[in-house]
């Protein structure tokens, strides 16, 4: 048991929640039903995450308006919202999506995210965000995408939460630099 949380340490081991959000894409996404919530811990279990820790991993994913719960005696059926069901579809898209890459024509969105020290959380949501629309980081608040059109999602995020300042640009690679370092940078494609 001890090598077992050893091993799940030293390789990285994802946390309940970011499994937990795997199951909802591949499982309860297309059934466009709830599911019962033990079957969700049973489902986490069968991963090796204890009781207390999937448990605690559905309820901070209903907390953060992920998930919406429905008594029904005893038992509870959780479903997903439709926002979390919007980003799951996008996530669906992009993972299995894979085949001939689209034609490039070289130009990069930059976008400059700005958010004041006190709202940590906020900048805590629009970086995961920005990371699952497929932003690389570059440090210092600056993502880029070799995805344009992806400035839509960025006006989406802007407008959803005032608190934050996003900026966009389009622009190419200069003289200076090199673009596998660019990209080394940004993504962890290891």
């Amino acid at each position: 048991m001890m090598n077992d949380q050893l091993r799940r340490r030293s390789v990285g081991s994802p946390a309940a929640r970011s499994v937990l959000l795997t199951l909802l894409g591949e499982y309860v996404l297309p059934a466009r039903t709830g599911v019962w919530q033990e079957t969700l811990i049973g489902a986490l279990g069968t991963m090796d995450y204890k009781t207390q820790a999937a448990r605690q991993a559905l309820a901070r994913s209903v907390a953060a308006g992920w998930l919406t719960t429905e008594r029904h005696g005893r038992r509870s059926r959780v479903a997903l919202t439709p926002d979390t069901a919007a980003m799951l579809e996008t996530g669906a898209e992009r993972i299995y999506g894979f085949g001939e890459p689209p034609e490039w024509d070289g130009q990069w969105l930059l976008a400059v995210l700005r958010v004041p020290e006190e709202r940590r959380d906020v900048r805590h949501q629009l970086r995961t965000r920005l990371a699952w629309a497929g932003f690389g980081s570059l440090r210092g608040g600056l993502w880029i995408s070799p995805h344009v059109e992806s400035e839509a999602e960025l006006r989406q995020m802007a407008a959803e939460e005032p608190a934050a300042e996003l900026l966009s640009f389009r622009a190419q690679l200069g003289a200076l630099g090199e673009a596998e370092r660019l990209i080394a940078e940004a993504w962890d494609l290891a």
